[in-house]
């Protein structure tokens, strides 16, 4: 059986059959707060869904607003706060179910149309532009200024679109356009005066200085049986560490591990050799890609040398991977495997070739490389093996580096995203705003993503991301993959949950106690 295949075969099982330590059933407690271990990168009040970087924060933010649509478990758009949606010729219309925010104000078109106008004012949001799409004359510049592509009619909003595009309806799922309440946004400053008053499933609340989520019993997602208290814990990523996420569970301190904890899937035997309490394990299809990027004094190296040093970085990797527990697979590519707009047989074998080329054991060529504190010895462990000659370092953010060109920059940094196996705008639009995907020549990413945009042909859009994919790991390298795997998520087994395997994020109102 080939090495995909058993893989296969052993996602499979953890995937359709949940993984259940103990079979004996428990009594229901009557205690329905939510431990979660998660470290959220800021203050809950300073989330803004104009800058989701971090996979925590989004998963926050998704429990404080909801979209107008979401997607279920099959991958489908469905309603959220748009009970029903059609378009009618360009008009992509959405009807609002009678919801309200936590407060029990009415949820309206108009609240809408004020928090998609802030997101095109700041310009700034990581998941895609609307302004693109709607705005025909310009784009708003203040909350008064008018978009003509937006307009509240009664319970109804409609979008004008330019013309009609398949992108328009999956954008709007992105959390970044999850609806505010536009009395608590900051007329002048735009900023997001409080998440007290919300339309997602939970509300902000504080007791004594620390943060609390609690349900919105006014949300079409709520039931009685869903955790209605949310207490996030923070954890250290060293599982040897008595508050690691995993001991912190073991010990009973926390009661779920979810995907954007970065728990790995090789972490289920920790834990099951070190308790007797039964537990759930979640698995998704393998959408982790795990990666290292070329800071700014980093792309100052020659094309070539940047070349030799993915050469060195792939055999270390790959040699390493043969039999990985947590189900990573090597890869030179971006997206998934098996996605749309992947490079061709062509290209991927004419790149293997050209790294067989460069000497074993590899010279790093005195590179530095940044890594977070808690992934130090892992990937000191496999790089030792094949390269020579580089400075590992670790960081407890990675990301701080941004567009510094000073003298203390590493040259690459190695860091991690979700991706989609599907033509998802959103995942596109994240990568190609945060360099992930570099467009070739001298596009700007704004540039790229309009034209993206506007390519009806799906063959073509798929042409352009073959391209795009192309120049960011070797026609001119910006980024170097590494591998991908399935996330994971793990419950005490008094909660039953029924998350997707396609997305990596843990929708928290789907779990419920048993």
């Amino acid at each position: 059986m080939k090495k995909q295949d058993i893989f296969r075969a052993i996602l499979l099982v953890l995937v359709t059959v949940p993984v259940l330590y103990w079979s004996t059933s428990l009594q229901k407690q009557d205690d329905s707060t939510l431990k979660v271990a998660l470290n959220i990168s800021t203050s809950i009040d300073d989330l803004d869904t104009k800058s989701i970087i971090e996979s925590a924060d989004y998963s926050v933010l998704e429990l404080l607003l909801s979209p107008l649509v979401e997607y279920n478990n099959q991958g489908e758009i469905v309603g959220a706060i748009a009970e029903r949606f059609y378009w009618d010729n360009n008009d992509l219309i959405f009807e609002f179910r009678k919801t309200t925010f936590s407060s029990g104000t009415p949820v309206t078109p108009d609240d809408a149309i004020t928090t998609f106008k802030r997101l095109m004012i700041l310009n700034s949001n990581s998941h895609g532009e609307l302004a693109n799409l709607l705005c025909i004359k310009s784009r708003p510049k203040s909350l008064s200024d008018d978009c003509e592509g937006m307009i509240a009619d009664g319970n109804r909003l409609i979008l004008r679109a330019k013309k009609k595009t398949p992108f328009l309806l999956p954008l709007l799922t992105s959390i970044d356009y999850g609806i505010l309440n536009s009395r608590l946004i900051d007329q002048n400053s735009l900023k997001i005066i409080s998440f007290s008053d919300t339309s997602g499933p939970y509300k902000l609340n504080k007791v004594d200085g620390k943060q609390y989520l609690n349900a919105n019993k006014n949300h079409w997602h709520y039931r009685k049986n869903t955790p209605q208290i949310i207490d996030f814990v923070p954890f250290d990523y060293d599982i040897n560490s008595k508050n690691s996420a995993e001991n912190q569970f073991i010990a009973g301190r926390v009661d779920f591990i979810p995907t954007a904890s970065e728990f790995r899937l090789n972490n289920v035997d920790y834990i099951q050799k070190r308790t007797a309490k039964p537990f759930r394990v979640h698995v998704t299809n393998p959408i982790a890609f795990a990666y290292a990027e070329y800071t700014l004094p980093g792309l100052a190296l020659p094309i070539e040398a940047r070349r030799h040093i993915f050469a060195c970085m792939r055999r270390a990797v790959k040699k390493h991977l043969a039999n990985d527990p947590s189900g990573r697979i090597a890869t030179i590519q971006i997206l998934p495997p098996s996605s749309e707009g992947n490079l061709s047989l062509e290209q991927m074998e004419n790149i293997e070739s050209e790294i067989e080329k460069h000497n074993k054991p590899c010279d790093a060529l005195g590179i530095r490389i940044a890594v977070p504190n808690f992934l130090l010895n892992y990937y000191k462990k496999i790089l030792d093996a094949e390269l020579n000659n580089f400075n590992l370092v670790g960081y407890p953010d990675v990301a701080v580096f941004g567009d510094r060109t000073d003298k203390d920059v590493p040259e690459l940094t190695i860091l991690g995203v979700d991706v989609s196996a599907v033509e998802s705008i959103n995942s596109i639009s994240y990568a190609v705003k945060n360099g992930i995907l570099v467009p070739p020549g001298n596009q700007t990413p704004s540039e790229w993503l309009k034209t993206y945009f506007d390519t009806p042909e799906k063959s073509d859009r798929m042409a352009m991301l073959q391209s795009i994919q192309f120049n960011t790991v070797w026609a001119n390298p910006r980024i170097i993959p590494f591998s991908i795997r399935p996330f994971a998520s793990v419950i005490n087994a008094r909660w039953e949950t029924d998350f997707s395997q396609l997305f990596a994020n843990d929708p928290y109102w789907k779990i419920k106690l048993k």
